[in-house]
C-alpha cells in the first residue's frame, strides 16, 4: 500500500495525467486521479407538506439526459396516524415507507429513471410533513 496522493481532477488535468502515465513518467504515478462526480457536493434539501391522498409531485423531472437521486426522505404525520406512502420515479412504484414517522438514509442513493419526477402518494389524507434530500446528475457520466 502506498501514500499516493488523491486529488480530484478536471477534465484538462486528466488529459494530461493519462499522457505522461502512458509516456511513463514518473510524476504521472505519484498521484491518484478521481474523477469529479456530476452534480454538487452538497445535496438539496426540499421541504414536504400535504394532506392528502392523491399523487404529490415532491421533485419535478428534471429534463433530458437527467436523474434525481435521492440520498434522504423523513416523513411524519402529526396527528399520529399510521400511514403508508408510496414512492414514485415518475409513474413506476419504487418503494413504500410509513408508520407514525419514517427516516430512510439512503448510503446507496435511491435511483430514479431518466427525467422522471419524484412523487408521493399516501394512504390517508391527514397532514405528513418531512424532508427530502436529493442531486440530479447526467445519464451519460456513469
Amino acid at each position: 500500500m502506498t501514500n499516493s496522493p488523491i486529488e480530484i481532477l478536471d477534465e484538462n488535468e486528466l488529459s494530461r495525467y493519462l499522457k505522461n502515465y502512458n509516456s511513463g513518467l514518473s510524476e504521472a504515478t505519484a498521484h491518484v486521479p478521481i474523477h469529479a462526480i456530476d452534480g454538487p457536493v452538497a445535496s438539496t434539501s426540499l421541504p414536504i407538506s400535504f394532506a392528502s391522498t392523491d399523487e404529490q409531485e415532491i421533485i419535478a423531472a428534471p429534463g433530458v439526459s437527467l436523474r434525481i437521486r435521492i440520498v434522504f426522505l423523513k416523513l411524519f404525520c402529526l396527528s399520529g396516524s399510521n400511514f403508508v406512502v408510496t414512492m414514485k420515479s415518475g409513474a413506476d412504484e419504487i418503494g413504500y415507507c410509513g408508520g407514525r414517522a419514517d427516516v430512510a438514509n439512503y448510503i446507496h442513493p435511491l435511483c430514479l429513471g431518466a427525467n422522471e419526477a419524484f412523487n408521493l402518494r399516501s394512504d390517508i389524507a391527514d397532514q405528513i410533513y418531512g424532508q427530502v434530500c436529493y442531486w440530479t446528475e447526467t445519464i451519460d457520466n456513469l
